[in-house]
C-alpha cells in the first residue's frame, strides 16, 4: 500500500515551490479519528509546530465561504 492509496495528493505551492500536498480533512477521515476535525487539526498544529504558509495551512479554494448566523465561517485546510 502506498500513501496515495490512503490520501489523495495534489500539487500546491509552499514557500514559492510546487509541493505535493494532501487535505487535512481527507487525512482525518482516513485515520478514523472520532474527534471533530477542527479540534483534531488544531491539536496536530500545536503538537508539531506547523507554521502557516510553510506547512500546508491555507484557505480552502474548494469549499467556498460559508456565511450565516453572523459570522464568516471560511474553511481552512
Amino acid at each position: 500500500m502506498t500513501t496515495t492509496d490512503l490520501l489523495p495528493e495534489f500539487v500546491g505551492t509552499l514557500a514559492g515551490q510546487d509541493t505535493p500536498l494532501g487535505n487535512a480533512r481527507d487525512l482525518h477521515a482516513a485515520l478514523g479519528d472520532g474527534r471533530h476535525v477542527a479540534t483534531w487539526i488544531k491539536q496536530r498544529i500545536a503538537e508539531y509546530g506547523f507554521a502557516e504558509g510553510e506547512d500546508s495551512v491555507f484557505d480552502s479554494q474548494k469549499r467556498g465561504n460559508q456565511t450565516g448566523r453572523g459570522a464568516d465561517r471560511r474553511s481552512r485546510d
